[in-house]
């Protein structure tokens, strides 16, 4: 349902890759007497099936969009035939709307053939206009429980800039400036992280925004969006690039943040990632911050402060409510005050500057960066009342310490008007007597409601004071996916390490130090596979497995051993499964249980690396295992943003994929399957699957193993689905400085991965042990099944 220059509802079928989309101007009709006008528009990407937004004015289509419906259909006939003969019959099978429909083409009058009729079927579903018009009863979305109205009065417009005039700019009297050619677009200057705010009257301060950052460079009239690392994204940015074409300047280099506003303007990386894999380029701003050079200056040795009052000059024609570009303001002085006004707002963090400094490119401490980075699920043991609108002050939370039950504090910012109100009544219905538990506290708590135990709070915060609270804490939401009733539920860890396998533990040598004068000791890595064994074993045991040991501590001493021999361990099994060659079979290792896990990271195993199928059938795999090996040059941000893309083709494939940190700059998407397939069928899929994304996305990514043609790219290495190919398993440990680990990742919690070498041998064990449900819950429960139509999507030859 879309209320663009008029209310029409799009009509949406999925067609050989694409979306067949028809425009009803009056929706649909359940009464067979009744024909709707709907006229063919062009086709849309499959991921445009789940859009919901307010597209901002100027752009086209613009205004809010509800998914009114959503389903399966059913073609009558061939589908393709049906299309080209202007006649389809289908039927539904939707949340609003089922059983059998027509699409008829309106010909000779209509000469491009766009008009056609969409008519209800005479069946159980259908009923007269006089029983009720669908639209009028179900006005809401199937998605957000949004009317139009609504989900346009969520919008949040950007901050009103009246348009200025162009102002001429005297850049060869500014002091400081240097004549110079533009040049190419240099290595951004980079911030400093900091745990407060600077304060002093000397700094400017900046909201930090969570996107990408990009330098926009314009010569002779030529616009080039550039990446930190000098990659060319133009071609990602169209409306921003266009919108750089009416600057009046010969030259410029201009650096900023490329980001996407949620709904309560606030820069959102996960929706930046939606909006470029989705092509919706139109919703990307780009937020200029600093001018380094100018119509054939240098402005590096300009003082900041002038730098930006410049750059305000030069792009405020540009500006206004909705435009592609906008200026970052700032405010002067006072930088923890601002810091923790943004914070309660919910925002990413700020940028501190000194207002007299150069733009040196690297990392500086003239730029600081206070990060608002802590977050948790917390329970929810009631709720603060008002009798403001909404009826809810704040919830009061808890958390499950070593000691039992801990309070937490109260969490009084980041609703809106309507949240507090739906929280308020969902809160009401499980309200107890008296608090969960006992405890003390010097708060003024007021109008309490108490409640049962059933929900978690995802609460942002930058500290626990020392009373434990959480300090500056924001709402972020109610954690609807995992209710404390619904993870009780939910399948617990196996319980694959008993007492008993612990107590045999015993350690050679437990003081070694491994890696380095830093690092870990041997004692330490054992403890690991110990306090991670129930989490990890689940995807190593019955596997043949390569292992990686390094038995004196040093990194050059590290080796790989890929066959079985006579002197390992008890509890490590055997193997023979035939060679390549002719009539000859070879030995491999495979872990059975608990024991034989601890027993080789006593023999100074370090990396476990399993084949993608069992013993049982050694043959038939059943882990399709994508490994994303990004370039030096680029960043991290960029590797999480392709395996949101790629999860998404493999989605559309009909494939659910699982994700997990390598230990490196890298991730590995992982894909379930049924045992049915052989491995050269098995290899061919996956080697078209990343051919046809490099051939469709050549600048992005490569399928190709040559050093050479990865520079600036992502390389997808297939080839992990070889016969006999290994790739490191979940929760391994890496034989590398810092001993990092092989991390699974929830899909909703990787975007906020900063570092994926954070995850290692000190902090895994501590996340799992706070986690409520496995990151990879339903792994070992895929039915997914690799079939010939997704071949055929493929262009695999049979």
């Amino acid at each position: 349902m879309h209320d663009a220059s008029r209310l029409h509802y799009d009509l949406r079928l999925e067609f050989y890759g694409v979306l067949k989309s028809w425009a009803v101007t009056r929706g649909p009709s359940l009464d067979p007497k009744i024909k709707r006008l709907a006229v063919r528009v062009e086709d849309h990407p499959l991921s445009y099936v789940e859009f919901e937004d307010v597209i901002p004015k100027g752009q086209y289509g613009a205004g809010p969009m509800i998914v009114w419906d959503r389903g399966s259909w059913v073609p009558m006939d061939d589908a393709h035939k049906q299309y080209e003969n202007g006649q389809i019959k289908f039927r539904l099978d939707g949340k609003k709307l089922s059983g059998g429909w027509m699409l008829v083409q309106l010909k000779g009058r209509d000469e491009d053939g766009k008009n056609w009729l969409l008519i209800k079927e005479r069946d159980i579903f259908a009923q007269s206009e006089s029983d009720g018009i669908v639209t009028d009863d179900e006005p809401l979305s199937v998605i957000s429980g949004l009317t139009v109205d609504e989900l346009a009065a969520t919008a949040v417009p950007a901050a009103p800039r009246p348009k200025r005039p162009a102002k001429k700019i005297a850049v060869a009297k500014i002091k400081g400036a240097q004549k110079a050619p533009a040049g190419k677009a240099p290595k951004p200057m980079l911030a400093t992280s900091v745990d407060r705010a600077p304060d002093g009257d000397d700094g400017l301060h900046e909201i930090k925004f969570d996107g990408y950052r990009t330098l926009c460079r314009i010569d002779g009239g030529e616009v080039k969006l550039f990446t930190r690392n000098g990659h060319d994204w133009t071609y990602r940015y169209p409306f921003i690039a266009e919108a750089f074409d009416d600057l009046r300047c010969q030259s410029a280099i201009i650096d900023g943040e490329v980001c996407v506003l949620d709904r309560e303007g606030r820069t959102s990386f996960s929706a930046l990632q939606d909006a470029l894999g989705d092509g919706h380029s139109e919703r990307l701003v780009f937020y200029a911050f600093d001018l380094i050079h100018l119509d054939g200056y240098d402005l590096k040795n300009v003082p900041l402060l002038k730098r930006k009052d410049t750059l305000d000059d030069l792009i405020s024609p540009l500006i206004h409510d909705t435009s592609p570009i906008q200026y970052s303001d700032h405010l002067t002085g006072n930088g923890p005050a601002f810091f923790d006004q943004a914070s309660r707002m919910g925002l990413e963090g700020i940028t501190s500057k000194k207002a007299t400094a150069a733009y040196v490119p690297g990392r500086s401490k003239t730029w600081l960066k206070t990060k608002r980075v802590l977050s948790g699920d917390f329970l929810v043991i009631g709720y603060g009342e008002t009798t403001a609108a909404g009826g809810l002050r704040s919830l009061l939370l808890a958390e499950d310490g070593k000691n039992g039950l801990a309070y937490l504090g109260k969490v009084g910012t980041g609703f809106t008007a309507r949240s507090a109100v739906q929280l308020r009544e969902t809160l009401s219905e499980i309200a107890r007597d008296t608090p969960l538990f006992a405890f003390e506290t010097k708060e003024k708590l007021g109008d309490v409601t108490w409640t049962e135990p059933r929900f978690l709070a995802e609460v942002q915060y930058r500290a626990l004071t020392g009373e434990g609270r959480l300090r500056a804490a924001a709402f972020k939401g109610l954690r609807e996916d995992q209710t404390i009733a619904a993870a009780a539920t939910a399948p617990p860890v196996p319980n694959l390490v008993s007492d008993a396998d612990l107590a045999a533990i015993w350690v050679t040598n437990p003081d070694r130090v491994m890696f380095g004068d830093d690092g870990p000791t041997k004692l330490d890595l054992v403890l690991y596979y110990a306090r991670i064994g129930n989490w990890m074993l689940p995807e190593l045991i019955n596997r043949p497995v390569t292992l990686v040991r390094c038995p004196t501590g040093k990194l050059a001493d590290t080796f790989y051993q890929r066959h079985a021999n006579e002197g390992m361990v008890e509890n490590v099994l055997q193997i023979d499964i035939p060679s390549n060659k002719a009539e000859e079979r070879e030995d491999y290792h495979y872990i059975k249980d608990a024991k034989g896990l601890f027993a080789l990271s006593q023999f100074g195993v370090i990396e476990f690396h399993p084949w993608g199928c069992r013993v049982d059938k050694p043959e038939r795999p059943d882990r399709l295992i994508l490994d994303l090996d990004p370039d030096e040059g680029l960043e991290w941000r960029d590797v999480v943003d392709a395996a949101h893309q790629i999860r998404a083709e493999l989605l559309e494939l009909g494939l659910a994929a699982f994700v997990r940190t390598t230990g490196g700059k890298g991730l590995h998407l992982v894909v379930p399957v049924e045992r049915r397939t052989g491995w050269a069928k098995f290899k061919d899929f996956a080697q078209a699957f990343v051919e046809a994304l490099a051939k469709r996305e050549p600048r992005r990514y490569t399928a190709s193993v040559a050093k050479s043609a990865r520079r600036g790219k992502i390389f997808i290495d297939y080839i992990r689905n070889v016969r006999g190919a290994t790739a490191v398993g979940s929760y391994s440990l890496r034989a590398r400085p810092g001993a990092p680990a092989a991390t699974p990742l929830d899909w909703n919690e990787l975007s906020s991965v900063e570092d994926p070498r954070d995850f290692d041998y000190q902090t895994v064990p501590l996340r799992m042990a706070s986690l409520g449900a496995d990151p990879w819950r339903g792994m070992n429960d895929s039915t997914q099944r690799i079939t010939n139509d997704m071949a055929q999507k493929l262009r695999i030859h049979k």
